[in-house]
């Protein structure tokens, strides 16, 4: 359960006017709703894995920490893409909601294991290996978070379609307000809890609607050009050999 109490008229005026509103632009706003929604659901309809890029100080870890608190630390499981492909790495995995990885290198997405996550988002099943021994069913309908300072760059291995449909690129691009504010992810959830959580869930009434129309998530022109631009960047090498 979501150890937040719900209060129909709870509102979050500073997580959303001091936070976010200086850091994003509208319409990243409106699909990190969306995303952010899902972790109330506890699943991952959309299928999306989720990067957190940009300005160091600007505000991304103060976003994650907030939702963690607000989703609560048992739902939430640490993602390590190098040991995707490990034994027993997916035992962590079970009972979980919500894979972050936080402050991530660079290398991230290019770890051997990092392809097993187009599974742990799509649906699959996958075998989460035991270390008292046998295997427990998991289904790959997790929500799956990267924050990083770095310019990730992805492995791509010819399936380049298939991280397109997967990723969603939130960046915060501005630069940090000038005056930082000592445990501000503490101070939103002490006096806001209620209200971000009823944000949460309008996303997650979004997420079902399109869900219920079999629909997807529609990019406005600048957020695909950014999903266009990492998938470029991934492969200049093919691109330079092949047009160069």
């Amino acid at each position: 359960p979501i150890p937040v109490k719900y209060d129909a008229a709870a509102e979050c005026p500073r997580f959303l006017g001091e936070l976010l509103g200086p850091a994003l632009e509208a319409e990243d706003i409106e699909l990190l709703q969306l995303v952010a929604g899902q972790l109330v659901l506890g699943q991952n309809l959309l299928q999306k894995i989720v990067l957190v890029r940009g300005t160091p100080g600007g505000g991304k870890s103060t976003l994650v920490q907030v939702l963690q608190q607000i989703v609560g630390a048992h739902n939430v499981v640490t993602m390590r893409s190098e040991m995707l492909c490990e034994r027993f790495e997916l035992q962590a995995w079970i009972g979980r909601t919500w894979a972050v990885g936080a402050d991530v290198p660079a290398r991230f997405l290019q770890e051997r294991g990092v392809e097993k996550l187009k599974s742990l988002t799509g649906g699959d099943t996958l075998h989460a290996e035991l270390k008292q021994g046998g295997f427990i069913p998991i289904r790959g309908t997790y929500n799956v978070w990267a924050t990083s300072n770095s310019r990730l760059v992805l492995k791509m291995e010819d399936d380049a379609g298939a991280w397109a449909r997967r990723l969603v690129l939130i960046d915060f691009e501005r630069p940090p307000v000038e005056k930082k504010i000592p445990g501000f992810s503490e101070q939103l959830v002490n006096a806001e809890a209620s209200g971000i959580l009823n944000w949460m869930i309008a996303g997650a009434a979004r997420v079902l609607a399109l869900a219920a129309e079999q629909r997807g998530v529609e990019f406005t022109p600048r957020q695909q050009a950014k999903i266009d631009g990492l998938l470029g960047e991934s492969q200049s090498l093919e691109l330079f050999l092949r047009y160069g």
